[in-house]
């Protein structure tokens, strides 16, 4: 008798794993094939600027204020950039609105409209709201870079899709873009070489930042930390030591340095 419980125990978890199973596999593949679904021809009537503006209010609206559900770590780099896919308050049925009304117009702005001012600004917003699927926001990131390498981010986006803090809006988009790809390797794919290497191309493009340019000077600091965290994952104290230090060298008697000396400390112990 026993014995016929254990079997259906085990049966039922097998079925429960298979079920569950293809469900994640099965919203993944949905959710690829959305972001990169045509839109309806209507779109092609839209002028940019009103679909744009459209598709960000109709999601305020429906999901609330960007600013108000967005969390920061106190280093400042976003600790969660608000994703509607993933967020636990949206249920099942909304995703539709979410995916086919805010994705796929996202991307056909920054598609079919690429001379429009709006274009980098949707695709960076689109990046950003993929951050719940890791692979794809880096895609999204990428193509920002390289589609509009002088993005700026327009000052009614900043206003309205507050995915990165205010201070930001003082460096290129790309830089941006950059550092989440960074970010993302490290916290999410735990791809730390990735991760060093992507982070080194910040640290790269600003040779001669001080903590005047506070928005550069910001991201800086955090890919250090990236650069260090990722060393110390990887089993290399030494280097993670020497990412902090070099925050010590090129910012000596500023809060940075003093937080890195205390993750110094911190690897010593």
């Amino acid at each position: 008798m026993r014995k016929s419980w254990k079997i259906l125990g085990i049966t039922l978890l097998v079925i429960i794993i298979i079920i569950g199973g293809g469900l994640f596999i099965r919203t993944r593949i949905t959710i690829f094939k959305l972001v990169y679904k045509k839109p309806p021809k209507s779109l092609s009537e839209e002028p940019p600027e009103k679909l744009y503006k459209e598709t960000i209010n109709e999601f305020n609206r429906e999901f609330g204020n960007w600013k108000d559900i967005t969390s920061y770590h106190p280093s400042g780099m976003p600790d969660r950039i608000y994703s509607g896919i993933s967020d636990s308050e949206i249920r099942e049925e909304r995703l539709g609105l979410t995916i086919d009304y805010f994705i796929v117009r996202l991307r056909h702005i920054a598609d079919k409209h690429p001379e429009s001012k709006w274009a980098d600004d949707a695709q960076m917003v689109l990046a950003n709201h993929l951050t719940a699927f890791p692979k794809l926001s880096i895609i999204e990131y990428k193509k920002l870079i390289e589609k509009f390498p002088n993005a700026k981010i327009e000052e009614w986006t900043m206003k309205n899709c507050m995915f990165f803090p205010p201070r930001d809006r003082e460096i290129p988009a790309t830089i941006l873009a950059q550092a989440q790809i960074a970010f993302i390797y490290y916290r999410d794919l735990k791809n730390y070489k990735k991760a060093i290497e992507e982070s080194r191309k910040v640290i790269d493009a600003f040779p001669d930042v001080t903590p005047v340019n506070r928005g550069a000077f910001s991201n800086v600091v955090i890919c250090y930390h990236t650069v260090a965290k990722s060393y110390k994952e990887l089993g290399d104290l030494k280097k993670a030591e020497e990412a902090y230090q070099t925050i010590i060298d090129r910012f000596p008697d500023t809060k940075a340095a003093q937080a890195a000396q205390k993750k110094i400390e911190e690897l010593k112990s």
